[in-house]
């Protein structure tokens, strides 16, 4: 973005901005002293959330973002750019123009966050949100957003698959192009990066090369600027190739850290939806999150996070099954988590916790009925869903917030309020 602030200053002033007063109002905000007139302990880690939500028309339901509710309650805005918008492959590798409606896009995005006044966590991928294939293309189709999914299906070698020249120059402008546009304070360039170990393990080590080439290019640009991928937990602590490992079995991590010796990183960003394997928090291992550190000896960040307060049930077998719950939740155990992962992120010294949705993007109507009975086009979506196999992860992603969809409070905005009154700690070194 020409006239941008060189790093040093535009550190400085987000320093500045996190060292302000909150502004915080008494009745929802709490007593930013913690109610006894004593200042409350300092946290070590900016709070982010993620503004993804489904607007929805009487024909349809998209993907966008929505920032109402975040002012006043996030220190960083995360533009998690998780295939939703599709990426220019072609226009950035040739140089030609930008899809248009990608572009406004874009530009509604930036402004949004601008009037927010706070920094960016950016995250960027070069691979599907399934984390099996290239990451989806923008297409501009009669001046309308298209984002397809399926242009280059199957796994792809980033150093010699079909076109890997135009490819590889195709991301990394996309990277220049949106630091440059957003001017982020944390920037991910591959989101959950591990799964493609998983789905991929040939073409893996290409995918290391690709990040640390987009690496090296920003770090040249802008030595100040933390880069890093995000990589899964879960999948972390249990990989296929590994037998015999059990939670929070070392061995496995070990082999998976292994993998990624050569990668190029500021923090280790980790992606974690834990209900999938405990549900309950008194069956966690205690190391979950800080054997990463322990093992590596480096700063430990949430890229992303976060737990649903509805449970998660559906038709078992799809569509007329009975109902089934897969995952058992609760306000409680919603803000439980919340309250150990910040308590488990300060001990950690982590300086930046995302969690994934500050909103729910489903509504009631849909996250409670078994079978779908919400309004039309919800069950359209709901449908759409279970056709590719992702109806349960969307349930569960969709009552994370701390607001509900229409931008109520729930039980864990207070638990989030009192965490953000805090003031954050400045590191000593």
């Amino acid at each position: 973005m020409s006239g941008a602030c060189p790093a040093a200053l535009r550190t400085l002033v987000f320093a500045t901005l996190l060292l302000l007063p909150l502004g915080c109002s008494e009745n929802e905000e709490g007593d930013a002293n913690g109610g006894n007139g004593r200042p409350t302990q300092p946290r070590s880690f900016s709070l982010a959330a993620a503004p993804f939500q489904f607007s929805v028309s009487p024909s349809n339901i998209q993907s966008t973002f929505v920032m109402d509710g975040f002012a006043g309650r996030v220190d960083l805005i995360s533009l998690h750019m998780d295939n939703f918008f599709g990426l220019p492959w072609d226009e950035f590798a040739s140089g030609e123009p930008l899809p248009d409606p990608w572009l406004e896009a874009m530009e509604q995005i930036r402004n949004d966050a601008d009037q927010l006044g706070v920094g960016v966590y950016l995250s960027l991928t070069p691979i599907s949100a399934t984390r099996v294939q290239i990451a989806a293309k923008a297409v501009d189709q009669d001046g309308e957003l298209l984002v397809d999914e399926d242009w280059a299906p199957g796994c792809y070698n980033f150093a010699g698959g079909p076109g890997h020249e135009d490819i590889r120059t195709g991301f990394l402008n996309y990277v220049r192009w949106m630091v440059d546009y957003f001017e982020p304070v944390y920037l991910t360039h591959g989101i959950e990066m591990n799964m493609y170990d998983i789905a991929c393990p040939d073409d893996y080590a290409s995918l290391i090369g690709l990040l640390n080439e987009a690496y090296d290019q920003e770090k040249g640009l802008d030595p100040d600027l933390a880069v890093f991928p995000t990589l899964t937990v879960n999948d972390m602590w249990y990989h296929p190739e590994a037998q015999g490992c059990f939670p929070n079995d070392r061995a496995c991590m070990r082999e998976n850290l292994v993998k990624i010796a050569g990668l190029k990183r500021d923090r280790l960003g980790i992606s974690s939806y834990p209900i999938w394997l405990f549900q309950e928090l008194d069956s966690w291992p205690e190391d979950h999150f800080t054997a990463f550190s322990e093992e590596t000896g480096e700063q430990v960040v949430f890229g992303e996070t976060g737990w649903n307060n509805h449970p998660v049930t559906v038709p078992v077998p799809y569509p007329n099954g009975p109902c089934q719950t897969i995952t058992q939740s609760s306000d409680s155990l919603h803000v439980q988590y919340m309250e150990y992962l910040f308590e488990k992120a300060d001990q950690m010294g982590s300086d930046l916790v995302v969690w994934w949705s500050l909103r729910d993007y489903l509504f009631d109507p849909i996250l409670t009925s078994c079978p779908c009975s919400a309004p039309d086009p919800w069950c359209v979506l709901y449908d759409a869903l279970e056709e590719i196999g992702l109806l349960p992860a969307w349930l569960m992603w969709g009552s994370m917030g701390v607001l509900d969809y229409d931008g109520q409070p729930k039980a864990a905005l207070t638990t989030w309020n009192q965490w953000r009154s805090r003031p954050i700690r400045v590191p000593s070194n």
